[in-house]
């Protein structure tokens, strides 16, 4: 009876202690009790950094799969690169996008991803890459095709060619 009382002590203590403030994770070294940086996992990242980021790290890996995907329609394939990027949104949540991302390729001069804030900030460091190749290949398709389905695979449980894509990059979808 004593171990189970000074159990429940230490589960009430560290409950306490986490509304007080007093978290684990990644904190800013002058950030007060209460201060959200506080909160476990905080982490922020930047969307256009990022972009720039997949470029460099999976450019090449996701026009490769592109090519491979689009067979005989590689060659109205436009190579992706930052210099003819979509603009890049991180500022809605996954909520608002109804998912973990969304795209307008109509919006802006080069369409638009939206990845969701969570998916940006996540400590799985593939949540922002896997979302961004994810709406890129449906903004690649949507451009070609006029819809974000022609390439996608029926074995998954998102049928689009965003999926296919984020699949076989990063082994499954990211979110």
């Amino acid at each position: 009876m004593g171990q189970l009382m000074n159990v429940q002590r230490i589960y009430f203590r560290d409950a306490v202690k986490d509304m007080q403030g007093f978290t684990m994770g990644v904190t800013s070294h002058n950030a007060k009790p209460g201060d959200p940086s506080r909160q476990k996992g905080n982490i922020n990242r930047n969307a256009t950094q990022e972009q720039q980021k997949f470029y460099r790290t999976r450019g090449k890996q996701f026009n490769e799969v592109m090519r491979k995907l689009l067979g005989k329609d590689a060659e109205r394939f436009e190579t992706q690169t930052i210099n003819n990027a979509p603009n890049v949104d991180a500022t809605k949540t996954m909520k608002q996008l109804h998912g973990a991302g969304q795209n307008d390729p109509n919006f802006g001069p080069r369409g638009t991803i939206f990845v969701a804030k969570e998916n940006l900030n996540s400590p799985n460091e593939n949540a922002f890459p896997g979302t961004y190749a994810h709406e890129l290949a449906n903004t690649v398709d949507y451009r070609i095709n006029g819809s974000e389905r022609t390439y996608g695979s029926r074995s998954l449980r998102d049928h689009d060619t965003g999926a296919h894509v984020e699949t076989i990059m990063f082994g499954d979808l990211q979110y």
